[in-house]
Formats: C-alpha cells, sequence, structure tokens
C-alpha cells in the first residue's frame, strides 16, 4: 500500500463530481496523461434522517492501473539565459534571440537568470517532451506584452530555484493577441498545460488585467508565489490543483480560478495543502464545477470584507455544483456569501472564523457539516440550505437574521423536501432581528446540543418550524414569547416544555429540577426574555419538576450560559408541573 502523500499525488488532478441522488462524490481522474479511471468516496446525506459521513482515506486499490501525474526534473545538459540591461547571452541550443525576447522552440532545460527593463520569454514548440524554465532570480519587465508567452509545448514547467527571487512584470496597456487571434490578457499566460514548483519565490505583477493564465490546466506544486493584479490573480482554464506552497494573491477581480463550463469533468479547484492569502474585488475562489480542499492555511477577503455590501458577486469559496472541505484552517471575511454553492457543500472538518456581509455558508440545494469547529462572528443570515445536516462539529453563529434556515428559496411553510437534520455535535445560535432557529419545512432532532439566544420582541421566534420531531438530542433557547413553538410534537419519542411569563432581565439564571432535587438544565440566556424553550433525555413522562428564575449556581463549569458540574441555588420558584404528554406547556 502507498503511503498518504503519494496517494493524494496520485489524486490531486481528479475531477471531484458530485451523484447528489447516490450521495456519492466520484474521483474522474484527468490531466497530464495516463489512463483514464475513477474512485469514489462515500459523502452520504443526512436528508433521510439518518447520519452522514465522508471517508477523507482513498482506497488505493480504487485507483487506475499505472496512472501518474507526477513529473521528474532534467538539469542534464541545461541551456542558460542570462538577461542583461541591454541584451540576452546564452547557449543557442534550443533557443533563439532578438534583442532582449528569447524564443525556446525545442523542449529540454533551460536556467533564466539576470534583469530585464523590457523583455520576454516565448515558449513555441511542437516538439513532444516537456519545456522546463529554472528560475535563478530572474527579474523580467516587458512592455509590449507578457513578460512569459507560452504559444506552443507539450508541457511548461517552471521550477522556482531554491534561495532564489524571481519577477515578472507586465506594464503593457494595450491589447495583444496571440496567433490564433486571442488576447494575450495575462502576465504569466500559457495556452498549455503548465506546472509551477520548486521552493524558491515568484513575484506577478500587471496593472492589465490578469496575473497567471493557463488556458489548459494548472498544477502548483511548490514555490512561494505573489500575484497583483487589476483583473484575476491566477487562472486554470481545465482545472488548478495545488498541493502545496505559499500564495499571495491581490486580484481587482477574482483570486483563484477556473474557467471551463463546456467540459462537466473540467473547470475544478483541487487543494490538497498550502497557505492562500487571498484578497479580492470579486470571489477569492471561484470555479464551474466544484472545489475540493484536503488541508491548508487560508486568509480570505472579498469586495473590501463584511462591513460592506455588494450588488456584485464578492464571495469567499463559489461553486454551481459543490464545494468539500476535508480539513483546513479559514478566516473568511466576505462582502457576499462566505462559502457558496448552487447546489451542495460538505464540511468533514477543519477550523473556521467567518464574517460576512451577507450569507456564512450557503447552498441552494444540500449542506452537510460531519465535523469541524465553526465560528460565525458576523452575517446576515448563518447556515442557509434547503437541506441541513448537522452531524458533528462545534458551530458558533452571531447572525443579524436567522442563524439556520432552511428553506427552498420561495419562502413557503413547511414546504416538502425543506428540512433541518441534527444528528449530533454543538451548536450555539444568537440572532438580532429573526428567527432564532427556523425551517420552512421539517425539523429533526436526534442527537447532538442546540442551544438558542433568539429574538427579543416582535414578529419572530425562538423556532419556526413546519413540522419537528425529536428524538434524542438537548435543545434549549431563550427569547420572545411571540411565535411561541415547542421543541417537538405528538410524533417525538423524547418530552419537550415550553414555558411563556413576564420578561426576565439577561443573564437571569433559569434553572429546572426534578422533585427530588437533582438538577436537570441550568441556563442564563444572553438576552432578555419571556420564553424557553427546552427538550432533553432527561425530562421522562409521569415525573413532576420545578422552575427557579434568579438565584446564583456555584462551582461547576459554564459554556454559552449552560452551567453544569456545580450546584444552583437562591431563585424564586416559578412553576411545578408533570409531564404527561410529549409536549407540556407552562404558563
Amino acid at each position: 500500500m502507498a503511503d498518504r502523500k503519494t496517494i493524494l499525488r496520485l489524486l490531486r488532478y481528479t475531477l471531484l463530481m458530485f451523484v447528489a441522488a447516490a450521495g456519492i462524490i466520484t474521483i474522474a481522474a484527468s490531466g497530464g496523461g495516463g489512463d483514464g479511471g475513477d474512485a469514489t468516496i462515500a459523502s452520504g446525506s443526512g436528508s433521510t434522517g439518518g447520519s452522514a459521513s465522508a471517508d477523507s482515506e482513498y482506497d488505493e486499490s480504487a485507483l487506475p492501473e499505472g496512472t501518474s501525474y507526477t513529473y521528474e526534473d532534467d538539469d542534464s545538459n541545461p541551456t542558460t539565459i542570462t538577461f542583461g540591461s541591454n541584451e540576452i547571452t546564452g547557449d543557442t541550443a534550443g533557443a533563439t534571440y532578438d534583442g532582449n525576447i528569447v524564443t525556446i522552440n525545442t523542449p529540454g532545460t533551460f536556467n533564466i537568470t539576470g534583469t530585464v527593463a523590457d523583455g520576454q520569454i516565448r515558449v513555441d514548440t511542437l516538439e513532444d517532451g516537456d519545456v522546463r524554465l529554472v528560475f535563478m532570480n530572474a527579474d523580467i519587465t516587458c512592455s509590449f506584452g507578457p513578460p512569459l508567452d507560452i504559444e506552443n509545448a507539450e508541457r511548461v514547467i517552471i521550477r522556482l530555484e531554491a534561495g532564489t527571487d524571481n519577477s515578472l512584470t507586465d506594464t503593457h496597456t494595450t491589447e495583444v493577441y496571440d496567433e490564433d487571434g486571442d488576447e494575450i490578457d495575462a502576465a504569466l499566460y500559457s495556452k498549455e498545460d503548465l506546472v509551477i514548483s520548486g521552493t524558491g519565490s515568484l513575484s506577478v505583477e500587471t496593472g492589465y488585467k490578469d496575473g497567471i493564465k493557463s488556458k489548459d490546466s494548472l498544477i502548483i506544486d511548490s514555490g512561494n508565489i505573489t500575484v497583483v493584479s487589476a483583473d484575476d490573480g491566477i487562472i486554470g482554464k481545465n482545472f488548478i490543483s495545488v498541493e502545496s506552497g505559499d500564495i499571495y494573491i491581490d486580484a481587482g477581480g477574482d483570486g483563484l480560478k477556473s474557467t471551463e463550463d463546456d467540459d462537466a469533468d473540467q473547470g475544478y479547484i483541487y487543494i490538497t495543502d498550502g497557505v492562500f492569502d487571498i484578497e479580492a474585488g470579486a470571489d477569492a475562489v471561484q470555479v464551474e464545477t466544484n472545489i475540493v480542499i484536503m488541508d491548508g492555511d487560508f486568509n480570505i477577503s472579498t469586495g473590501g470584507g463584511s462591513s460592506y455590501s455588494t450588488s456584485d458577486t464578492a464571495k469567499g469559496l463559489k461553486s454551481p455544483i459543490g464545494i468539500t472541505i476535508y480539513n483546513g484552517e479559514f478566516i473568511i471575511d466576505t462582502a457576499d456569501d462566505s462559502i457558496h454553492s448552487n447546489d451542495t457543500i460538505v464540511i468533514n472538518g477543519g477550523d473556521f472564523q467567518i464574517s460576512s456581509a451577507d450569507d456564512a455558508i450557503h447552498a441552494d440545494i444540500e449542506i452537510t457539516v460531519n465535523d469541524g469547529t465553526i465560528d460565525i462572528l458576523d452575517c446576515y443570515e448563518g447556515i442557509e440550505g434547503m437541506v441541513i445536516n448537522i452531524n458533528d462539529g462545534d458551530i458558533h453563529v452571531e447572525s443579524y437574521d436567522d442563524p439556520i434556515n432552511a428553506t427552498d428559496g420561495n419562502g413557503g411553510e413547511n414546504t416538502s423536501g425543506v428540512a433541518i437534520y441534527i444528528n449530533g455535535g454543538y451548536m450555539y445560535l444568537r440572532c438580532t432581528n429573526a428567527d432564532g432557529f427556523d425551517s420552512n419545512g421539517a425539523v429533526y432532532l436526534t442527537g447532538g446540543t442546540v442551544v438558542i439566544n433568539g429574538p427579543t420582541s416582535g414578529s419572530n421566534g425562538i423556532l419556526d418550524y413546519g413540522t419537528f420531531k425529536t428524538t434524542g438530542g438537548t435543545i434549549i433557547g431563550a427569547g420572545t414569547s411571540s411565535m411561541a413553538q415547542a421543541p417537538g410534537s405528538s410524533s417525538s419519542s423524547q418530552n419537550a416544555l415550553l414555558f411563556v411569563f413576564s420578561q426576565k432581565s439577561a443573564g437571569t439564571l433559569f434553572h429546572i429540577e426534578n422533585s427530588s432535587g437533582t438538577d436537570i438544565v441550568t441556563f442564563a440566556p444572553a438576552k432578555t426574555y419571556s420564553s424557553v424553550v427546552f427538550s432533553s433525555p432527561d425530562l421522562i413522562t409521569g415525573s413532576t419538576y420545578n422552575v427557579y428564575m434568579g438565584g446564583s449556581y456555584s462551582g461547576g463549569s459554564e459554556t454559552d450560559g449552560l452551567y453544569s458540574g456545580g450546584s444552583y441555588s437562591g431563585g424564586q420558584r416559578y412553576f411545578s408541573f408533570t409531564i404527561s404528554s410529549r409536549v407540556t406547556t407552562v404558563r
């Protein structure tokens, strides 16, 4: 069995296609040569009320035999090209020179070094074989086109030599066209497969349009890459695959982008690891099919950040089909949705700090959270989709509107197919001016813990749903008594409580204990409240309970207003009741 890194290398240039009906992600091998084949990763769906899961370990036996997208450096017999202030010097093997323009016309290895104020490298070879450009402190500025123009080659591999700093600066301001009549609109422009590797640095800057653009595939194996561009930062038409690297992008348009929209097997971005610092005027990461992130550190800002709102698209991660995240560290601050799919989002792990002027996490069809720490600091709506599955993870949402909202986008109540499934994990939800927990269809609570600080007034409620079935888990919420609904129904197998009373101040303890004095729950709502909803496996049919308000709690611990492990005392008893049905309302 090959090690994990080898397997990831084999997979890094693949398309991950969602098959929604079967809950399967299909990986189709493509690009760079090799035999066709496919592997599958089971992702599952909680939409049937079951627990979804996603397996991030790959089965090597499912990979196509003999498939390899790796490459080998070949430093034998290199041609050295040295740029000077007024001329280029170097070997003639495989290259021709015309003033400050060098044209590489055969495959091979070419060491590039030196500085030129107005020059260009062109790659134009029809022979089979890789062209390897080894950048060794090369500084190329061009005023009449891209500093690096790749017109014809089987594949071009750029290696950033260790310990070297390299730059490509595009100062041209008028339209330039390639041999096919297409505009050359990037400082590093390639019509062929492009690979960037090595541990040196590369700075690409243009005030015209795009930074790095491949009209075929783009593979970033490693390197320290900085792109400053007037429009898009880095484009790989067929796909972008990043295994590692330290990538900084300051783009007036999109940051990372794959643009193939005529082939369902392409137009994706696949990231194994790396450090990404992306500041984009439009979307930070945009594709035509799928985004798949295995790991990495991401610092993303779009449209000026969450303190701005925009009518233009300025999303963080944006896909029309699917986004799958296995791990990583994410700081996302966006003027539009932070993570957005027109279809499906699956989060299997990672740490997220999200601020958004619109939705933090939005999918038109389905969102599944299998694990991870998601801290939504500020947003309009928190997690929104037609079907929302929470199977595990630690989720905190601070929102203006609904922290969690299941909707088909048409605004109808009790809509078929719209549902929230809470099967595990922990959720803390707090809103300013909306429902604390909203489903325009069904809610199924089978496990986990949900804590809600809902609205304090207005025509909103702690809960807003069509149907609510509780078979496990714990939910407690406080807020206005307007539109009061209990977290359960007669179809539930676990008891639910709804309390309505005169308004209490924020921080006033709400405490339930059984007739023997055993604590059931102690909760300090973060805002004024006149209603509490509660369901727990500790609520037993036929048992009597007492409700106290005020008082104090000593010892133990407190998390998000929930106390445990200590002792409650000193409160005023408000209610005494006996559970005789699945839903008990106490006023």
